[in-house]
């Protein structure tokens, strides 16, 4: 996943920048319960098909490192939305 400013969220974090990068897990509350749900039967099964469920319930929220932008990805959402503090847009 690529920022505004060109940073890579991916690669430069498997180069040695993943220290530098803000990256929260959120959840949509209308579907907390099956995110729950879901995230307790994938650790008592720990299969893999179990784990691939809970991740449908979860997006992020990431600072880059590099200009200061937000980035939100929804689960699995159709592209991440971007945002700047007011007066950092060009």
């Amino acid at each position: 996943m690529k920022c505004l400013c060109g940073y890579q969220f991916l690669r430069d974090d498997m180069t040695g920048k993943k220290d530098e990068v803000q990256s929260f897990a959120v959840i949509d509350e209308a579907v907390y319960q099956d995110f729950l749900k879901a995230e307790i039967k994938a650790n008592e099964t720990k299969a893999v098909e179990d784990e691939a469920m809970v991740s449908q319930y979860v997006g992020t929220i990431d600072k880059c490192p590099e200009c200061g932008v937000i980035r939100i990805a929804e689960p699995e959402g159709e592209s991440p939305v971007f945002y700047t503090r007011q007066g950092d847009a060009e």
